[in-house]
Parts: C-alpha cells; sequence; structure tokens
C-alpha cells in the first residue's frame, strides 16, 4: 500500500492525508511509519502466506531430522558413508528449521507493527515498543522478588504513560539452570508479566509482598525470619510480608492498603509478588502465559478477532494497573 493511503493500525480504517489521528477509534498516527501499515485484508493475506512458508519448512525441517536418525540406525558396513549421510541430512534438518524460525520472526515483525502498536496507542501514550526485548533481568535481580532463578528470558517490552504514570512491562521467564546436575537441565521458575510503576513520590520504605504459594513444602521453603505478621489473619495467610524496617512497613499497611493489593491479586487471577522500593513499585504476575503472541493459522485469517484478543490481554495488565492506582499514599490519587 502506498504512503498516499495509509490506514489505522488500529481499526483499519482510511486515514486522510497527514492525519495524525485516526477519525474513528481516536489511536495517534506515527506520520513515520503510518504509510508502510496494510489494511487488514492485505495483512492477513500476507500473514497466512508467511505462516504457510513457515509450516511448510517446519515439517520438511522434521523430515530431514527423522530421516537422519532413521539412516543412522540402518544396517550398513560402509560405516563412514553411513556418518558422513547422517551428518549432512541432520545439517539440512537444522538449516531448514532455522529457516522455519526466520520465518515466524517475521510473522510477528509483521505483526506488531500492523496490530500491537496500534492496540497499545489506543490505550498508552506509547514511548517504546520491542517484541524482542524484556524488563532489565538486573531489575528484577535487585528486588529479590523471585527466588530461585539464574536466566531470564522475555519479549514485548513496552513502556509509555498510561493515566499520568510512567509503566513499563514484558513477558518475562526465569529458569533456574544447574549445570552440576547430572542432566545439566533448565527448570522454569516463573512465567508471566512483570509490571513496573513509577511513583510520584519517595515512599521511604522498601518492601516485599508475596502471595504466598499453596503448597505446603513450598510454603515452608519460603518462610523467612524477616517475615512481618499484620495481625490480619486473612492476609498473613495469603502474603508474605518481608522489610527491613517492620515498624515502617506495618505503619504502611493499612486495611484499605491491604484491601487493594488483595483486589490486585484477584485482577491478576495469579500468584502475584510486589515490590515497593525507591522512584517505583514493581509487580511481578505468575499467569504461565504469554501476551501478544501471534495466533494460529485460524486466527490470521481474522485480523479484527485477533485484535479483539490483543485489546483484551492489555486490559489484563492494565486491570492491575488500575487496582495499585487505588493505593492513595504511593500514587496521590
Amino acid at each position: 500500500m502506498s504512503s498516499d493511503n495509509p490506514v489505522c493500525p488500529s481499526c483499519g480504517k482510511k486515514l486522510s492525508y497527514g492525519a495524525l489521528r485516526c477519525d474513528v477509534c481516536k489511536t495517534a498516527i506515527n506520520p513515520k511509519v503510518a504509510g508502510t501499515r496494510l489494511s487488514d485484508k492485505e495483512l492477513s493475506e500476507k500473514l497466512m502466506a508467511i505462516n504457510k512458508k513457515q509450516m511448510f519448512f517446519f515439517t520438511i525441517g522434521f523430515i530431514l531430522l527423522g530421516l537422519s536418525f532413521l539412516f543412522l540406525a540402518l544396517p550398513n558396513e560402509k560405516e563412514m558413508l553411513k556418518m558422513l549421510l547422517f551428518f549432512l541430512l541432520f545439517l539440512a534438518g537444522i538449516l531448514v528449521l532455522i529457516a522455519s524460525a526466520f520465518q515466524r520472526m517475521k510473522i510477528k515483525k509483521l505483526f506488531a507493527l500492523n496490530t500491537i502498536q496500534g492496540v497499545l496507542n489506543e490505550v498508552l501514550e506509547l514511548h517504546e515498543y520491542t517484541d524482542t526485548k524484556h524488563i532489565d533481568a538486573k531489575i528484577i535481580a535487585a528486588t529479590q522478588l523471585l527466588p530461585d532463578w539464574n536466566i531470564c528470558n522475555g519479549n514485548d517490552y513496552v513502556s509509555g504513560i498510561y493515566r499520568g504514570l510512567k509503566l513499563a512491562f514484558s513477558d518475562i521467564q526465569l529458569h533456574y539452570y544447574n549445570k552440576n546436575d547430572d542432566d545439566d537441565n533448565q527448570t522454569l521458575s516463573f512465567k508471566g508479566q512483570w509490571i513496573s510503576c513509577g511513583l510520584e513520590k519517595e515512599p521511604g520504605i522498601h518492601m516485599l509482598i508475596r502471595e504466598r504459594s499453596k503448597m505446603k513444602l513450598k510454603r515452608k521453603l519460603e518462610k523467612t525470619r524477616y517475615e512481618l505478621m499484620t495481625g490480619n489473619a486473612a492476609f498473613d495467610e495469603r502474603f508474605q510480608v518481608i522489610s527491613a524496617d517492620p515498624d515502617l512497613a506495618l505503619r504502611f499497611l493499612t486495611p484499605h492498603i491491604m484491601g487493594h493489593i488483595v483486589a490486585v491479586a484477584t485482577a491478576a487471577n495469579a500468584r502475584i509478588y510486589l515490590y515497593i522500593g525507591g522512584m517505583w513499585l514493581h509487580v511481578a504476575v505468575n499467569s504461565k502465559k504469554e501476551l501478544f503472541e501471534v495466533g494460529k493459522s485460524a486466527e490470521l485469517a481474522d485480523i479484527q478477532q485477533l485484535r479483539a484478543r490483543l485489546k483484551s490481554e492489555l486490559r489484563y495488565v492494565t486491570g492491575i494497573v488500575d487496582e495499585l492506582l487505588k493505593i492513595e499514599y504511593l500514587f496521590g490519587r
């Protein structure tokens, strides 16, 4: 599509020449990239074509790998020839699978430009969206919110302004790798979202609030002599509070604030971890899922349905933030 006929990245409607905001859905338009975006029909056709190529490479790659191991198992007096053919088939299979992965990356890039950025622009004053980036592992480590990990992966990093609040979030996956294990395996310890909210004032407190595990054995392992008891039996049963300044922490945790923390956990519908310190409040949500991922073939055929799913996933994040914003002591609202 030419730059003379740009379309809205959110609703797909044609924009007037030079428009900086869609007349229909009011999405903000970046004039540098608006002309490169596709209509829903064009986007669907292109995504389906790339997806078809990706699945073709994926299938051929696994067939080649299967044939390589099958060939290796066959009796053959010419051992050197058998090993050479195995190596060639195996290498070809790996290269074809790499080609499949590149096609998948092309789908995500196209998907991000034409749908994700538009959905984000509807809700945030978007500063950055990068599908291959995630919240800095150093930030996650510094909070000491999440135990038992030494490898951090993630994607779909978003930063911007939401309701006047500095906000950044991404998917993250944390693994623990023990090279001393016989199997040298990785254990997944966390999969979900990390949300960082900028505070309007320095709270003067550093505190961890972690939702307790439902497993008795894990609860025992998570116990520490630094945890505090608030006196609210229901809250203490559900959450673990850790702070180097117990008096200040207990003054902060009023019944009103504890009620909002419970509401945050309810909105997340997953185990949550909160850290308050400096000028930031960090929330880790162990949702066991990733946001803004490319749909299956059937979903790629219906861009409006795909966009509706993305909006629902964004509402999941903003719903958690909306509950956090009710903590007046931190946000002054």
